[in-house]
């Protein structure tokens, strides 16, 4: 291996040296620190460096924390690296042929079948039906109704990408949809004691995870069934899968597995990034009366002609998906034996890119806890992946353009007709749990109040 392996020649070991490990207990490593606290212990292992070796679940996974080494993770020398065992382990238990999980010429012939619905102009198209959905939602609010915001969210991106990727209403799948949602959730929270055991064993967890997994699927036949029924597929997303399933592009499983991919990160990233956005902006008065004089000054509800001049909503989104990234971390594994500042990894070394920990991290960002979006006014020095809510490189994820402008849009449209205040027992900075995102461990309740 020479020196033009090192993935950062100013990195913190010896070269050939062995990353640090965080201290554990025998036999378990430190499986019973993650899960009682895994953001305290993502603290922790930043203690020890930029490269941390760590032991949970039977696995050891090296943590990667410096900006420059993800970013030649990601971008410069990603043809060295793939999704981890780690990863495909999870997404085996829900979408093993799915787009996010799959590699090489398998992603590259999925990826091709859907990306004309995320091109600049395709995402564009989308944005009547982001404001008349925010606008039904908003509408629909009491003055006075206290809510539980993740939920009222998720049926909001939900709406958005039935009509937007899927040309139906989605109200009449709404509740398996959520229902599946929350027992993934639940099935793959590391905090949760059914991490400890593999889908077959009948846990509550477990059980219920299948059983809404089972029902899903049953959603997802139906879906397919009425599509195909049509005289021609249409040229959504779905109306593309489909008609890629009839060619011959997709098998029956790959089909099933982007419909569920889909389903499922097309909605949920978005909702929580919106509800923790709007939680922060409750909490940050200041903030929220920009948001909302921004809104004001719109002649009527905002259309993609308006976004360049909603620069504070932008900063606004940029900042709660600083603080609160939906995809906490991304993972990675090596193809041949490499250098990571300093550190050999040989192949195969399960690799933890945590966007959590480096978007908060006081090296890059100041006063790195609080919510500031006036923060991005200047980005001065801070490199590039310090921030990195979309992942980054050929693997970036393919909905991120589709998402902002969600998000900036829905925030405008809310601003125009409903502020949310925080009640006296919701705190600004709601505790957290991960599972396949980033989750709040309570319900996070607002008050509607009309404007």
């Amino acid at each position: 291996m020479s020196d033009t392996d090192d993935t950062d020649a100013t990195g913190d070991g010896p070269t050939g040296a062995v990353p640090p490990a965080v201290d554990g207990w025998p036999v378990v490593g430190n499986t019973v620190q993650f899960m009682r606290d895994p953001f305290g212990f993502y603290d922790r292992a930043g203690t020890y460096g930029d490269v941390v070796r760590m032991e949970a679940f039977g696995r050891e996974v090296v943590q990667i924390r410096h900006p420059e080494a993800i970013r030649r993770i990601l971008v410069e020398d990603q043809d060295r690296y793939r999704k981890s065992a780690l990863l495909r382990d999870a997404t085996g238990e829900i979408a093993p042929e799915g787009l996010f999980a799959v590699e090489g010429e398998q992603w590259r012939r999925i990826r091709e079948v859907v990306q004309p619905a995320f091109t600049a102009r395709a995402v564009q198209s989308y944005a009547d039906v982001v404001v008349e959905e925010a606008a039904t939602l908003a509408d629909g609010l009491e003055d006075g109704q206290r809510i539980d915001v993740a939920a009222a969210t998720r049926s909001l991106t939900l709406d958005v990408l039935g009509r937007a990727m899927f040309g139906r209403d989605f109200r009449d799948v709404a509740s398996e949809v959520a229902e599946a949602t929350e027992a993934i959730d639940d099935r793959l929270d590391v905090g949760s004691v059914s991490r400890l055991f593999p889908p077959w064993v009948p846990t509550p967890t477990n059980r219920r995870f299948r059983r809404t997994m089972d029902a899903l699927d049953d959603v997802i036949a139906d879906l397919v069934r009425e599509r195909r029924d049509r005289d021609a597929p249409g040229e959504d997303l779905f109306g593309r899968l489909v008609a890629a399933r009839e060619q011959g592009a997709l098998d029956d499983a790959e089909l099933r597995d982007q419909v569920f991919t889909f389903l499922f990160a097309g909605h949920e990233t978005t909702s929580m990034a919106l509800a923790y956005t709007l939680c922060s902006l409750a909490g940050s008065p200041s903030a929220y009366g920009r948001l909302l004089a921004e809104a004001d000054a719109l002649d009527g509800d905002p259309t993609v002609a308006d976004l360049p001049s909603l620069d504070h909503t932008e900063r606004v989104v940029d900042e709660g998906m600083r603080l609160y990234p939906p995809v906490f971390a991304l993972f990675r594994e090596p193809t041949e034996d490499v250098r990571i500042r300093g550190y050999h990894l040989p192949a195969g070394t399960e690799l933890s890119l945590p966007s959590y920990s480096v978007h908060r991290d006081e090296r890059w960002w100041d006063d790195p806890s609080t919510f500031d979006p006036d923060r991005w006014r200047d980005d001065g020095d801070r490199p590039e992946y310090a921030y990195f809510p979309f992942g980054g490189g050929p693997r970036a994820c393919i909905g991120s353009r589709f998402a902002t402008l969600e998000l900036r849009l829905a925030l405008a449209t809310l601003a125009r007709r409903v502020r949310f205040d925080l009640p006296a027992d919701q705190s600004a900075h709601p505790d957290l749990r991960m599972s396949v995102t980033l989750q709040p461990a309570e319900p996070i309740e607002l008050v509607a109040r009309d404007r």
